[in-house]
């Protein structure tokens, strides 16, 4: 596997994550059989749970690449941001809760920006408002070089007033990090 965040878990462990796959895992173009992984350690660096989130590739069904981003929240819980792939799309962008105590599954959601009959997108960094209480969360388009803000509830909600779509394409423009602010307690 390869690891690619780490977080505090606010219980004085670690939860980081990545993917993990077979021996194509590096080989272009979905040959790989990759599945998006977090692990909780706990204060001694052991492992607590690891969880692997995929699907056994039905048609139609979400296949979770990888998680690029982890970030631990107040509740225990466990927000993730990485990529997807569908039967009728080369890559989408994903948001993925995670119980903080078992690393069992709770929700998951994919997003992607059709332009010329295809998708390319993959979610980055990550923040958890305490004030309203919901995640604000990057995503990049790589077919038009934009990128988005999507916002979530607790419950996997889309907040579309508190979401969009930015409109200069082809400029290059992504982002991966999200900044806080010095006077926010976020």
């Amino acid at each position: 596997g390869v690891a690619l965040d780490i977080t505090p878990d606010g219980a004085g462990g670690y939860v980081f994550c990545g993917f993990a796959g077979d021996s194509t895992l590096l080989e272009p173009l979905g040959s790989a059989q990759r599945q998006a992984l977090a692990v909780r350690l706990n204060g001694a660096l052991e492992v607590t749970w690891a969880t692997q989130v995929d699907s056994p590739n039905p048609p139609g069904a979400e296949d979770y690449d990888g998680f690029s981003h982890v970030l631990a929240l107040p509740s225990g819980h466990v927000f993730l941001s990485g990529s997807s792939n569908t039967q009728d799309c080369l890559q989408e962008a994903s948001a993925v809760m995670l119980n903080g105590a078992n690393g069992n599954f709770m929700w998951g959601r994919q997003l992607a920006r059709s332009v010329a009959g295809a998708h390319h997108a993959f979610s980055g960094d990550a923040v958890f408002d305490v004030t309203d209480q919901h995640v604000h969360q990057v995503v990049n388009h790589s077919w038009d070089h934009t990128w988005a803000f999507t916002t979530w509830d607790l419950q996997g909600n889309l907040i579309e007033n508190q979401t969009w779509q930015s409109n200069y394409p082809d400029d290059n423009w992504q982002g991966m990090t999200l900044l806080r602010s010095v006077n926010h307690p976020n």
